[in-house]
């Protein structure tokens, strides 16, 4: 997984770079990465449309793209990140990815002066774009406020804000199958009891993990802790790989 900022020097041919080395050097591996903010910004450095965008990087072997959804509220979004992706633009990404065979996630960011209304707001444009074209395979929320950031004149959400969002996700987003447990951002405790909140999936063991480190979270884990943790709350660990395909269960 590859995740970067909108650097005002790279073009496509920057990211087509980056990907077919690493392919070339090691051709089996998944590559999970970039998101719809930077394909818009290849897209305009690049003069190419969003389509154009995705089908090179998918020619270049790029097998997925996280969503990277953070609040699809453009209230929200040209306040706290206005040099980003729009709403529309986000859903054109996610259409492009539809239309070249590429699956995505979703996730949500929030805690940042959004009202209810607007939490649901974020969670229709998901549900709506996933009827459309299926290809979310996950849906990934975390708070603002778990960054050890904070917003002036923002209360910042609490453990409890978390929990209620899983829960109100796992019912109103019935077309997509896994909820992921934020034990990265929330904690590995709070991860843990939200697998009785809605969540089914734990997310990965990070090697190197630099963004949400620079904010503070300093968070670790490792497979045993993590096959641990899911006992605990009386599920089972399965092992599986990107597309969600059992790989190992530990019984």
């Amino acid at each position: 997984m590859l995740q970067g900022g909108l650097h005002p020097d790279y073009t496509m041919n920057t990211y087509i770079d980056m990907v077919t080395s690493i392919k070339e050097r090691f051709p089996n591996i998944w590559l999970h990465s970039f998101s719809p903010s930077e394909v818009v910004h290849i897209s305009r450095k690049s003069s190419m449309t969003i389509d154009d965008v995705v089908k090179a990087l998918k020619s270049a072997g790029l097998d997925s793209m996280p969503g990277a959804s953070d609040l699809l509220v453009d209230r929200i979004r040209s306040k706290v990140s206005p040099k980003k992706t729009t709403v529309n633009e986000w859903r054109e990404v996610i259409g492009a990815l539809y239309r070249n065979g590429l699956r995505s996630s979703a996730t949500m960011t929030y805690g940042m002066g959004e009202t209810d209304e607007e939490k649901i707001a974020h969670l229709k444009v998901i549900r709506d774009i996933q009827d459309e074209t299926g290809i979310l395979q996950a849906f990934i929320p975390w708070s603002f406020s778990s960054a050890k950031t904070r917003m002036e004149n923002t209360l910042p959400a609490t453990g409890i804000d978390y929990l209620k969002i899983l829960a109100i996700a796992r019912i109103f987003l019935d077309n997509i199958t896994h909820i992921q447990a934020g034990w990265l951002t929330e904690g590995l405790k709070l991860a843990q009891i939200a697998l009785a909140m809605g969540a089914n999936d734990m997310g990965g063991v990070l090697m190197e993990e630099v963004v949400v480190r620079a904010t503070g979270i300093k968070t670790r884990t490792n497979d045993k802790e993590l096959i641990h943790i899911i006992q605990n709350a009386g599920k089972i660990p399965v092992q599986r790989d990107s597309f969600y395909q059992v790989i190992k269960e530990y019984v």
